[in-house]
């Protein structure tokens, strides 16, 4: 463990030792030296790199600290834990959150954005002013990077639950993640309503949105921690605070460059609205649950989209240019929202290879982008009972972003077979 002095006494030093005449006789005495048992469970080593998922893990630091004078009560010593991020411009560094702790144990969240950080325990002797100090590294992993998420009914309330891989060997799990930390919106978790549902959009080429919805609202959890509260309500994307919303499904398109890069989603009263990502603080606006603009129907509760394949580029073949796929509940059909189009429109297809008339006559059951290109529906025989997969891919060509064109191609269709087919739901 390191001693820190105060700059005067190390002045102070330096003039006294400036003074070759000076003869007089001087009285020394040892003083307290502290250090942090580096053997003891739970203690914090000097120089080594600590790995912990932030809002997942809880630091474990217990240091047992050695005196040459045997002083052990700990109200003898003043504590203080810092973490300053590496390679940070002091100037940018929020002082106000550079001192984390002030007890020797540290045991709370790991409530630290993902990074690497340099971190100080020091420690103060109160009757000399000496400080002593170790240091150490904190490498803070996000938990977002893979793990499968548990939505839990407990009691009426909405608890999160996270299974996550450490490494390729040890996995985890860490329970009521909503709260393992101070959310200044609410203070009691389940202010935010009875669980319904988790929602992910894969959206452009890295990025995925996550929603929570409840009873009460839909919230959108932030980029690096699942964080849910008034601040990030879906509501806020409608301009409209005090109107909650539900949704049953979400689903953004990856034309990146393009005027028709939609998130579209279907609310709880099976309306329809989209939001253009390419716009600054665009809202969803009116709902457009109407066939060209005129007949309205009943959505299933499923969206899809090109997942896929590289962004939308004008001037070349590839990412579809059509936005969304939905289904028309009311008259059984596939529809899509075209390019250019603000409404949804019956689905046509290309090609000599149509396997599956449109509409189809059937019921949704389930729908889905895939990652190697299809999208896949499943769909149910109102009267026989009978279940079909369905399979499409969208095209497109692009001149410019208002000159587009795009159309679609079917890759596969036929009968599900097996015992209890009919009452598959998911």
């Amino acid at each position: 463990m390191k001693k820190l002095l105060y700059l005067p006494a190390v002045i102070a030093g330096l003039w006294l030792s400036s003074c070759s005449d000076d003869i007089g006789n001087y009285d020394y005495k040892d003083i307290n030296e502290v250090s942090v048992d580096p053997n003891a469970p739970g203690s914090v080593e000097e120089g080594k790199t600590y790995e912990l998922f932030a809002y997942l893990d809880h630091f474990n630091f217990d240091p047992q600290l050695n005196s040459t004078f045997g002083k052990t009560d700990e109200n003898a010593y003043e504590y203080e834990w810092k973490v300053i991020p590496v390679g940070a411009i002091w100037e940018s560094v929020d002082e106000s959150k550079i001192v984390i702790a002030t007890t020797r144990k540290l045991t709370d969240v790991v409530s630290l954005s993902p990074g690497t950080y340099s971190a100080f325990f020091n420690v103060k002797d109160k009757e000399t002013g000496i400080t002593w100090t170790t240091q150490f590294r904190l490498q803070i992993k996000s938990m977002t990077e893979e793990g499968w998420l548990v939505l839990c009914d407990n009691e009426g309330k909405t608890r999160l639950d996270l299974i996550c891989n450490r490494n390729e060997e040890e996995e985890f799990a860490s329970h009521d993640i909503l709260n393992t930390y101070d959310n200044d919106a609410i203070t009691d978790i389940g202010d935010i309503g009875r669980p319904v549902k988790l929602l992910f959009d894969r959206y452009q080429q890295s990025y995925s949105r996550a929603m929570l919805v409840t009873d009460k609202d839909t919230y959108c959890f932030d980029g690096d921690v699942f964080k849910v509260g008034e601040q990030n309500s879906l509501r806020w994307h409608f301009g409209d605070s005090n109107h909650p919303v539900r949704i049953k499904a979400s689903m953004n398109s990856a034309n990146a460059g393009s005027n028709n890069n939609l998130w579209v989603i279907i609310d709880d009263n099976d309306e329809i609205y989209t939001l253009n990502n390419t716009t600054q603080g665009s809202m969803f606006e009116f709902p457009i649950t109407k066939l060209q603009g005129t007949e309205p129907f009943t959505p299933a509760p499923f969206i899809a989209a090109n997942i896929n394949q590289q962004a939308f580029s004008p001037g070349k073949e590839g990412q579809g240019s059509n936005p969304s796929v939905m289904y028309d509940a009311t008259n059984r059909q596939f529809v899509e929202i075209k390019h250019g189009s603000y409404y949804p429109s019956v689905m046509d297809f290309s090609g000599d290879k149509q396997l599956f008339q449109n509409p189809t006559g059937r019921d949704m059951v389930f729908m889905a982008p895939s990652r190697h290109g299809p999208i896949y529906a499943v769909l149910r025989d109102p009267s026989t009972k009978e279940t079909y997969f369905y399979g499409f891919m969208m095209h497109g060509n692009g001149k410019s972003n208002a000159d587009s064109e795009g159309w679609n191609v079917q890759v596969c269709h036929g009968k599900i077979n097996g015992p209890g087919v009919e009452n598959a739901t998911l």
